[in-house]
């Protein structure tokens, strides 16, 4: 474990590297999606980071825009951020990998020239890559894939997380249910389309293990009228992790916990829509 998280020091050549991929990587200048008729978009990604330069300069030279929400450093894509927690650990967190948020999904416009700006930081594609797909692991052990699609008015765009579950459909039905996801089967798999981001469901025998406290922690999204979300939310019967409340951070100003029945953290917060557009 310390081995990897030392591949990822800023030190030296490799600083030199990380320096010329921030200068080089086209920037992303979009917000989150409008919301849907529940009210409600994808926010942000959140992960636990040990190198806030590595993460800084690998989701960067993916195309995203290094950037704040309030006090919280990240990096922002067209639809979502990706918003970094330092690691206090003794020891790195698990990877996606193994964890009910397992992969990352972005569209990127040039997938060639993507992956040679993530070359200088000692990352390669994983074995199965085509010409338009590939997978990486980002330095916090999440992994990401990415699909070329040469019409994106940007260089990248968020796409869609890979939820492991025991039963798609009843995964897909309850987001559905209080996000207001569209539904969409496809194959083997369940899409459960949020603007911003859609949650593709895939089968798998057992449960995977719970999003919190793993490299990838929580997903975010954004909620108009928080407070009476927040209340239906626990009139349902739905996991609480934290009450209703207000914050204030950057242009955030109210927040929640929940978790979902596989185990996937999930923050609902009150204000994106007034960030960066």
């Amino acid at each position: 474990m310390q081995q990897a998280a030392n591949r990822y020091r800023v030190n030296g050549p490799a600083a030199l590297a990380i320096a010329c991929v921030l200068c080089a990587a086209p920037r992303a200048h979009a917000q989150i999606r409008p919301l849907n008729s529940a009210g409600v978009a994808a926010a942000h990604e959140h992960l636990v980071v040990t190198d806030q330069a590595a993460s800084t300069a690998f989701w960067s030279a993916l195309g995203g825009t290094a950037d704040h929400v309030g006090t919280i450093a990240g990096v922002r894509f067209p639809g979502v951020y990706i918003l970094f927690q330092m690691n206090r650990a003794a020891a790195p967190p698990e990877g996606s990998v193994g964890g009910v948020a397992d992969t990352i999904g972005l569209k990127v416009k040039d997938l060639a020239a993507t992956l040679a700006r993530v070359e200088p930081l000692g990352i390669h594609p994983e074995p199965g890559a085509s010409a338009t797909t590939a997978s990486l692991m980002s330095p916090e052990k999440v992994r990401v894939r990415l699909v070329e699609d040469a019409t994106l008015p940007t260089e990248a765009a968020s796409d869609e997380l890979l939820m492991k579950v025991p039963d798609p459909s009843a995964a897909a039905a309850w987001y559905a249910k209080w996000f207001g996801a569209q539904v969409v089967p496809q194959g083997q798999d369940v899409l459960a389309q949020i603007p911003g981001m859609n949650l593709r469901f895939t089968n798998v025998s057992a449960p995977a293990a719970p999003s919190h406290g793993r490299a990838f922690d929580h997903i975010g999204f954004e909620i108009a009228n928080l407070q009476a979300f927040a209340d239906k939310l626990q009139q349902g019967g739905v996991t609480i992790n934290r009450p209703f409340g207000q914050i204030n951070l950057g242009f955030l100003t109210a927040i929640t916990f929940i978790t979902d029945p596989w185990g996937t953290y999930i923050e609902l917060n009150e204000g994106y829509v007034n960030g960066p557009k």
